[in-house]
């Protein structure tokens, strides 16, 4: 419930801003072409992979349970000793470890990306339940299906592209970066305290159905990954810095070494066992 509260949502204390902010080097105000091209360098740069790398290690075996700091290095240990003992080290560091590091890392820019956009100015400042409506969207993979309205020749090849980007881009999208609830994630903003995390897509649907009671606004639907990421994008680069609590100065990711500190709940989703 802290977690999701509206008081830190989007604060220094937001797991969310910091990740956006001290680790992709974005800045509210920015022109969005220049928020696009400081994701495209975050995704291959080997600065911004080893930082990440870093806190995700830091999280998940310095954190302040010790049993679990000690099994998982002894797993991971295990592991490579395993690997290099067999003779598979190679395949290993192809087929594991660059999955769940440099691969998990650049799922994880684009899910959190697609978390929260920034609302009107007032919203952010007055934090009341319409900020949370609005700063926050279900985002889904899919895209638009033909229009029935088009000629057939127009819908037979719109169909086939359809079906073609669902089957690959959308689905990829599903497995690989917004996995598991990922997609209603403006449910728990909107109700932390619901233990219903494991039907959450039921859960919410229901909620939506109701009219979602006790908030102004029913829930929003963001179609496509990308789509959405662009779109709050947008709403980052209008969206001036002091509104945020960001000074003019504030330092790139990139150019910055120490940053933010990931903790609490992101922390531990970030982690090595992600």
């Amino acid at each position: 419930m802290l977690h999701h509260s509206a008081r830190k949502l989007l604060t220094a204390e937001d797991e969310f801003a910091q990740f956006v902010f001290d680790m992709c080097g974005l800045e509210a105000g920015l022109p969005k072409a220049e928020l696009w091209r400081r994701v495209g360098i975050a995704v291959i740069s080997p600065l911004f992979h080893g930082r990440f790398l870093w806190r995700r290690i830091k999280a998940s075996l310095g954190s302040h349970d010790r049993a679990h700091n000690v099994l998982g290095m002894a797993a991971w240990t295990g592991a490579f000793a395993t690997a290099a003992g067999s003779g598979f080290l190679v395949p290993f560091l192809v087929l594991w470890v660059l999955p769940v590091t440099v691969l998990l890392q650049i799922a994880t820019i684009f899910r959190i990306l697609c978390e929260h956009r920034f609302p009107d100015e007032r919203l952010i400042e007055s934090r009341d339940k319409l900020f949370v409506c609005l700063a926050t969207t279900g985002v889904f993979p899919g895209a638009t299906p033909p229009s029935a309205a088009d000629p057939r020749w127009v819908r037979i090849g719109g169909w086939f592209g359809w079906w073609t980007e669902m089957l690959t881009v959308q689905l990829f999208v599903r497995l690989f970066v917004l996995v598991g609830d990922a997609p209603c994630h403006d449910f728990h903003h909107r109700r932390p305290a619901s233990r219903r995390w494991v039907d959450y897509a039921q859960a919410r649907q229901k909620d939506r159905l109701l009219g979602c009671p006790g908030f102004p606004v029913n829930y929003c639907d963001s179609w496509g990954l990308f789509r959405t990421i662009d779109h709050n994008l947008a709403t980052l680069a209008a969206t001036r810095q002091a509104v945020l609590g960001r000074g003019a100065a504030a330092p790139s990711a990139l150019d910055d070494p120490l940053g933010g500190q990931l903790d609490g709940h992101r922390g531990a989703e970030l982690g090595l066992a992600a």
